[in-house]
């Protein structure tokens, strides 16, 4: 796994098919908030970037920005290259 993460402030989630103790360890170690192996199920994904987006919204981060991609934590609202994301699941 080769990953060096550049901005502290991007919550980073680890999404892979490597499941071992020793991969996830070393994920986290490496800055990642969460580490989900496949196969997954979407509704425990929605729930762990549901708890990554309060943990920095209470860190005062009202949107996050990465790339094109736009995260707004307060409506709850994902957009890309200013279009708004509409998800296919509901809970």
């Amino acid at each position: 796994m080769k990953y060096k993460r550049k901005q502290k402030n991007i919550p980073v989630i680890f999404v892979t098919a490597k499941a071992g103790v020793l991969d996830k360890v070393h994920g986290l170690r490496r800055g990642a908030e969460d580490y989900i192996t496949k196969p997954l199920d979407l509704l425990e994904v929605l729930a762990r970037v549901e708890v990554t987006l309060r943990r920095v919204a209470h860190n005062k981060a009202e949107v996050l920005t990465i790339g094109d991609v736009r995260v707004d934590c307060t409506s709850h609202k994902v957009f890309k290259a200013g279009k708004l994301i509409t998800f296919t699941f509901q809970l």
